[in-house]
């Protein structure tokens, strides 16, 4: 299909699955699993598992479009693991459908509470428990990025509560700022906290106006479509 597909090879047994071009092994070593027709659950999860990828920056976005054309197209299992060529290596009777299934997109639940954590220990702890959930989670993992936006925001509340609170002393005015500030910053953690319970790639008010990113962020799965 592209040369850049075509041309990874491995030693995996991946290879009876490659795209055409790529030498393959003897049907003989294919699984029966493989000529299950695909179904709408198999396609979705595949579709996951390439954005995940694409996250990680594992993939180019040309790659990516690519490999999921692949997947939109592909009428077998065994069609539809040639989207994965040098992804994944796994075991051909397990087919790399069931691989997606996973490792999708989507942050399972002990993620989506460890991410929620990540965002409402700020209240107690301001930057030092978001710091320590950064430093304890993979790299490019939805904890670890919730994380470093929990770190950012609270940093940037410390910042924006330290000036307010200068200015305030000396210009002797300005003392509702310091109430409605530390109101936005509890509500805004809070619902930093829910919305990453859920799942959900969401940015604060706070974080869109002022973009000072001292943790890197990283990137969200790309959406499908755009």
């Amino acid at each position: 299909m592209s040369t850049t597909l075509s041309s990874r090879t491995t030693s995996s047994p991946l290879d009876a699955l490659a795209p055409r071009g790529v030498a393959q092994m003897p049907s003989a070593f294919e699984h029966p699993s493989l000529q299950l027709p695909v179904t709408a659950q198999d396609r979705e999860r595949a579709l996951g598992y390439l954005q995940q990828a694409y996250a990680e920056q594992r993939l180019t976005e040309w790659e990516l479009d690519q490999r999921i054309e692949m997947v939109l197209q592909a009428r077998t299992r065994r069609e539809m693991n040639r989207a994965f060529d040098g992804l994944a290596r796994i075991p051909v009777g397990t087919g790399a459908v069931l691989m997606a299934r996973r490792a999708s997109g989507q942050p399972g639940p002990v993620a989506r509470t460890g991410s929620a954590l990540a965002h409402l220990s700020g209240l107690g702890t301001w930057v030092f428990g978001p710091a320590v959930f950064y430093a304890a989670t993979p790299r490019h993992s939805h904890t670890h990025r919730e994380a470093a936006k929990a770190f950012n925001f609270q940093l940037v509340m410390g910042v924006l509560a330290g000036l307010v609170g200068m200015l305030t002393s000396v210009l002797g005015a300005g003392e509702l700022a310091m109430p409605v500030g530390a109101l936005v910053w509890l509500v805004l953690t809070v619902v930093g906290g829910a919305r990453a319970a859920s799942g959900e790639d969401w940015t604060n008010p706070v974080s869109r106006v002022v973009p000072f990113k001292l943790l890197d962020e990283g990137r969200a799965p790309r959406q499908l479509g755009r």
